[in-house]
């Protein structure tokens, strides 16, 4: 799967909320929302994640929004401590274009493709609400 150039700019330019203190140093940020980029229902979404949910819940994990610059656009997603194969892995079931993964502090914007290209954002920080 390809992401294009305009999807690839969009999912670089976030903000993420945590619902709840994190302590974690590896971990991936997934969600089952919007497969391929395409919008869909938020009924069809809360679906689409509680089914994912489900997947993940023998791993450590916590509620998370991602959204636009502005926050504006929202998408209900999950941290998980797992690795970054995994997640990308994962998420292919939902047709997830990406996901992010957080690396001692450093967050990276990963493809699910096969080539699993990586593409570093920058300090998590500059990226919280």
């Amino acid at each position: 799967m390809s992401i294009n150039a305009y999807l690839w700019s969009a999912y670089s330019k976030i903000l993420i909320e945590f619902d709840a203190e994190w302590d974690c140093d590896n971990y991936v940020i997934i969600t089952a929302w919007n497969p391929r980029g395409f919008k869909l229902s938020n009924e069809l979404n809360c679906i689409k994640n509680l089914d994912l949910e489900q997947k993940i819940k023998k791993y450590n994990y916590q509620n998370v929004k991602v959204g636009d610059a502005s926050f504006h656009r929202v998408e209900d997603s999950f941290a998980v401590e797992m690795s970054v194969n995994l997640g990308c892995e994962l998420v292919q079931k939902y047709q997830q274009n990406a996901i992010y993964w957080v690396k001692n502090g450093v967050l990276f914007l990963v493809s699910c493709g096969d080539n699993q290209t990586q593409k570093k954002l920058g300090r998590l920080g500059n990226f919280l609400c």
